[in-house]
């Protein structure tokens, strides 16, 4: 058998970053700023007075179940959203290993929640339906903005259950009951 040319190893392509534009949208407001107009005073008012902030983070697989969120309950005092409350939340069906490491973070020697001075300092730890029935129905019941950083996905990481579609409603939204009762225009007939 002939032998073979060998061929040389070639240094890998060095790779060129190519600047892409990256936009930013967002608001800000500088702190013990005067108005300028006589309505921009009058908009805090219409800011609520808690907010429920919290991200989820899920697994890697096509379902993307939750394996636990960060949750902050704010309230706003002189203008700005102080946290009053953090915690961890882990999935009700996640394993006891992944469980104790949550609490072992939490309870760090030292590690205390980032609160207003006389709120509980200790990072509360638990599971989803806790959650969802304690912290986060209350912050709903309080009138709280809820704030996630993708509030579709994170928010349908909580629900603790659904229903299938069963048929369309008037407007051709798919519904699970009858929705008609739930109407509120006066100048529909919906029968």
């Amino acid at each position: 058998m002939a032998d073979r040319p060998t061929k040389e190893k070639q240094p890998p392509k060095e790779i060129q970053p190519e600047p892409i534009p990256v936009y930013v949208r967002s608001h800000t407001r500088v702190k013990n700023e005067k108005p300028r107009k006589e309505s921009e005073g009058k908009l805090a008012d219409k800011w609520a007075n808690y907010a429920l902030v919290f991200d989820c983070e899920t697994t890697i697989d096509i379902r993307q179940d939750l394996n636990f969120l960060w949750w902050r309950f704010c309230e706003r005092k002189q203008g700005n959203y102080i946290c009053q409350r953090e915690g961890l939340v882990h999935a009700d069906a996640l394993d006891r290993e992944s469980i104790a490491l949550i609490h072992r973070y939490a309870n760090v020697k030292g590690r205390k929640a980032d609160v207003e001075e006389g709120c509980p300092e200790d990072i509360l730890v638990q599971p989803r339906t806790d959650f969802v029935h304690g912290e986060f129905w209350t912050a709903v019941q309080a009138g709280a903005v809820i704030v996630c950083f993708n509030a579709p996905f994170d928010l349908s990481r909580l629900a603790l259950e659904y229903r299938e579609a069963r048929k369309k409603n008037s407007d051709g939204q798919w519904s699970s009951g009858d929705t008609r009762a739930n109407r509120t225009s006066s100048n529909r007939s919906y029968e």
